[in-house]
């Protein structure tokens, strides 16, 4: 294909012609896997080429960006090894053709040229190529060549600081900040200054040493306060982000700037001319600060609990500027219309926000601040005012405790939000049913020792109102449910839901069939607060309960019938879902249903619509549990069901689910698993040997060898010599302990290697200990790691302590000299002495039995 043929192709993939364009999409795939090199210099080619339409060097640039980018990490991975394999020839005239077009006077075209630049050397950069990159970029602002050139090499900066972490990135720190700051502070060009910001927002990240200097620190937070102040709105808006981002990656030195801070964004946030776009950005700046400093103080905490010094301190900057910052964001709640919706981007969604995350790190003090604003304009009669009464007092109930003050507050307003739910004006019904919702979360105990049949009454005339009201009904009986779920409903014959409970289903019912309920989340509020309910029911509800999973049995058979779209799918999940929760709420009274439920859910994982597998496992699993030992009669038609969902290895989370479900297998049918445990046990030894299997999967996979030698017992010695490889392999693993996230896979894989460890050992403890003793050894050895290693959290150290606990129970004076060793008796110590109290307890009862061996 020439290059004339090929910007023919652009064309037609451009037009609106959907057969000629899909042709086209197909005849660029055919080129891309069969003549890559080709295929990369014609789009470059195109990109660079001045005589081009913009829209289609734009085209051509994002299909090259596109050669080495995936939402798929795997395929980006294989992707960024193709490009590394191309020839250096090919590679060079791609890098220069890109640098070319930084300079070209279209916007599309050198936009596109840094956002390919930053995709291809970022890619180089991690394996050592293309080291003259940054220089190249940096010499067009520090020797320019024209100011389009200036403009795109700040925004392929910006680009490339995003997206890369090379070292090669971190050694031109300086260099970088220096050509941010300068194109920042030193150029008439707004467009250049634009470009500026918004790089400095990408680089903020590498600029921690910066940071730590007092004079750079300081001109860098005067330039970005500088460009507060702007006369371009864009350039204001991107300054108050890069504010944002400053805040909570270099808190400890926000302090000295804060007065400055508070001045401009209030200047920003009271200014009747002020854009709502900045105006959003500097309310972002106090709800980032505060929740950056609820970080903090859960920081501070757990590390009291464990008697260490934490790693920052907070310096209660939002607690200090309380009481202005609350007149501030209550001041902007009454900027409302009246049509808005939660998820809209406008000043009156911010300040709520901002109001709730200050609740959180202020607790108390918030209430003494917002209250008067509650309760002067509660009942205004300007609507606004009222709805920003009541979103103010919601906002505000996550902060402060429950108890006597916030109970009397709840019922002192609770006459005003039940009258509210009726009230002409959307935006105040709306937000009344919020706040209803809002007290059920977090402060249930007044709605529903004083208010809950008046609650009632009003979610069910909110229940008949426009989509959006109805959905947060939903979302309220919800919470409702679930605060009567806490009080262990189900051991009780009645409680007080039972009264109003097959009305409350029934109009749950009805509102998943209402033709809007598509809307606002409508249908998945109202199944998911239907399940709410079905779970905090007592004992005289369960004949209702009863007729809801009939109900459910008959929606789902008439869907198996239907197209697989996505919105039968979603509608099938969410049915499964409250047929999970009602088969684990009615035990072994689901028998009656067992059936059809089966029936069905087999459909389903026979069809090809993997979406609504992972609900339809849950409900398996549910209903293993209810039947126990007599759900063996399901399992010749489940089991190769099973095994297909441990092999969808691209759907890590359908993988971790049917993985779960062997544990609610294991435990329904005990030895009866195994007549099935052959097939379940070599799938699941594949999964680990797979690299195509997510890594997520294999701490949950090597959790079930536990739970399936718990249910076979000694039989499961013939799977033993290849589990305990795997054990023992695991045991061993390591990983970068600078990754957060890798530490904490680590500490996952841990306690489920420990986990399954348990299993085994209590497996064979009746007919075949001694098939154990050559591991205890080993595991003795992994467990010193664990309890020696800093980064072991809570979870492992419990199992730990408890192993070493089942090992003297099971094996006692067998294996004293194992035991006997200095590392056990600390550990067991500080079990015994920790502060939380699980661990406490497993201390004891390890404690307990070493001691039966003279080991304490």
């Amino acid at each position: 294909m020439n290059a004339s043929d090929f910007s023919q192709l652009l064309v037609v993939l451009a037009s609106n012609d959907n057969q000629a364009r899909s042709q086209a999409e197909q005849m660029l795939e055919s080129l891309k896997v069969n003549e890559l090199p080709k295929f990369m210099i014609l789009l470059v080619s195109e990109l660079a080429d001045e005589t081009k339409p913009n829209h289609l060097r734009q085209l051509a640039g994002l299909q090259l960006k596109n050669v080495l980018d995936s939402k798929d990490p795997q395929k980006k991975v294989l992707l960024e090894h193709q490009w590394m394999r191309q020839d250096e020839e090919t590679k060079t005239q791609i890098r220069n053709k890109v640098l070319l077009t930084l300079h070209s006077s279209a916007i599309e075209a050198r936009k596109t040229a840094a956002q390919v630049l930053a995709e291809f050397a970022s890619v180089d950069l991690a394996n050592n190529q293309w080291l003259n990159v940054i220089d190249a970029v940096l010499k067009n602002i520090s020797e320019p060549q024209s100011v389009y050139g200036i403009q795109s090499s700040l925004m392929a900066i910006g680009f490339l600081c995003d997206m890369c972490r090379a070292p090669a990135l971190k050694h031109n720190t300086n260099q970088i900040l220096t050509a941010v700051i300068q194109g920042m502070r030193e150029t008439s060009n707004n467009d250049i200054k634009l470009a500026a910001t918004e790089a400095l927002v990408n680089c903020l990240v590498f600029v921690q040493e910066n940071f730590e200097r007092d004079s750079e620190r300081n001109y860098i937070m005067e330039t970005v306060c500088q460009s507060t102040q702007s006369t371009d709105t864009r350039i204001r808006r991107v300054a108050f982000e890069c504010l944002v981002k400053i805040g909570y990656l270099y808190y400890d030195k926000l302090k000295p700037y804060m007065e400055a801070v508070f001045t401009i964004t209030t200047k920003a946030l009271t200014d009747p001319n002020e854009k709502e776009e900045v105006q959003l950005q500097a309310i972002e700046f106090w709800t980032s600060l505060a929740e950056t400093e609820a970080i903090i103080l859960e920081e501070m905490e757990i590390a009291h609990e464990n008697n260490i010094a934490a790693d920052r301190e907070c310096y209660n900057i939002i607690s200090q500027a309380l009481s202005p910052l609350v007149n501030l964001m209550t001041q902007c709640l009454t900027r409302q219309n009246e049509y808005q919706e939660d998820g809209d981007m406008c000043v009156s969604n911010y300040a709520s926000n901002c109001i709730a995350a200050m609740a959180l790190v202020t607790g108390e003090s918030i209430v003494n601040e917002i209250m008067p604003f509650v309760s002067n304009n509660i009942n205004n009669q300007d609507w606004h005012f009222k709805e920003a009464a009541t979103l103010a007092f919601s906002a505000i109930l996550d902060g402060p405790r429950p108890g006597d003050r916030m109970n009397d507050l709840i019922n002192r307003a609770m006459p005003f939000l039940l009258a509210h739910v009726s009230d002409p004006v959307l935006l105040v019904k709306d937000t009344s049913v919020f706040a209803l919702g809002r007290i059920a979360e977090f402060h249930p105990d007044p709605l529903i020792d004083h208010h809950l049949e008046n609650v009632l009454k009003a979610l069910s005339i909110a229940m008949n109102d426009e989509a959006r009201i109805c959905s947060k009904a939903c979302w309220t009986i919800m919470h409702i449910a679930e605060a009567f779920s806490a009080e262990s409903s189900d051991e009780k014959q009645s409680y007080a839901l039972s009264p109003y409970f097959k009305t409350l289903a029934e109009m749950l019912l009805a509102s998943t069939l209402r033709e809007d309920s598509s809307e606002n989340n409508l249908r998945i509020n109202a199944y998911e607060a239907l399940s709410a309910l079905v779970h905090s029911g007592a004992r005289d509800t369960f004949e209702i309960l009863d007729m809801i999973v009939a109900e459910l049995l008959n929606r789902l058979e008439q869907t198996l019938t239907l197209p697989q779209t996505e919105e039968v799918c979603l509608i099938q999940g969410l049915m499964c879902g409250s047929l999970q929760v009602a088969a684990r709420k009615l035990e072994f009274r689901i028998v009656k249903h067992a059936d059809r439920i089966m029936t069905f859910l087999l459909k389903i994982f026979d069809s090809k619509s993997v979406n609504v597998h992972e609900e339809a496992f849950l409900a398996v699993g549910a209903v293993a549990a209810a039947l126990s030992q007599d759900f063996d009669r399901y399992m010749p038609h489940f089991l190769p069901f099973l095994l297909r969902g441990l092999q969808t290895y691209q759907y890590e989370q359908i993988c971790v689910v049917t993985v779960n479900i062997i544990g609610d297998l294991s435990i329904a049918l005990r030895e009866k698993l195994f007549n099935y445990s052959d097939a379940i046990m070599e799938q699941l030894l594949k999964n680990l040997q797979t690299n195509e299997l997510h890594r997520n999967v294999k701490p949950n996979i090597i959790a079930a060898f536990g739970d399936i030698a718990l249910a076979v017992g000694a039989r499961f010695e013939k799977y033993l010599p290849f589990v305990g490889n795997v054990l023992l392999q695991a045991c061993e693993a390591q990983v970068d302990v600078s990754s957060e996230e890798m530490v904490s896979y680590l500490n996952l894989l841990r306690e489920n290697v420990l986990d399954a460890y348990i299993g085994i050992l209590l497996g064979f403890k009746k007919e075949n200990p001694q098939a154990f003793i050559p591991y205890v050894d080993p595991l003795l050895s992994f467990v010193k790691i664990v309890f020696e290693d800093p980064n072991t959290d809570q979870e492992v150290f419990k199992n730990a302590v408890s192993i070493v606990g089942d090992l003297a129970n099971v094996y006692e004076m067998k294996i004293k000299h194992s035991l006997q060793q200095e590392f056990i008796k600390n550990m067991i110590e500080d079990a015994c002495n920790s502060q939380d109290a699980e661990t406490k307890q497993r201390g004891t009862k390890a404690k307990k039995n070493l001691k039966k061996i003279s080991l304490f």
